[in-house]
């Protein structure tokens, strides 16, 4: 079965989009007017993804986190410019 995200605006549901690309999105993480996907690419190296405007963009490497092979579990967004995600140890 294919991933299913629903979007409320106010009023009434609409089909989501979901992401292109290597990763599984297993979490969403929202802060002001962005919204991050959390997950995991092949090889199970760290995803993350941002919805721009009506479009996903991947958000380039987990940084320190690539190393740890895992599924990112998580985040915080403190600004449109910071953004904490985190895995398990």
């Amino acid at each position: 079965m294919p991933p299913l995200t629903a979007h409320w605006d106010g009023q009434e549901w609409s089909p989501g989009k979901i992401p292109d690309g290597p990763g599984q999105i297993t979490q969403l993480v929202t802060g002001g007017k962005r919204v991050w996907g959390l997950g995991y690419a092949p090889a199970g190296v760290p995803y993350v993804a941002t919805l721009v405007g009506e479009s996903w963009q991947q958000a380039g490497p987990a940084g320190p986190l690539e190393a740890t092979r895992t599924s990112l579990h998580g985040g915080a967004v403190l600004s449109t410019a910071a953004f904490w995600p985190w895995a398990p140890a």
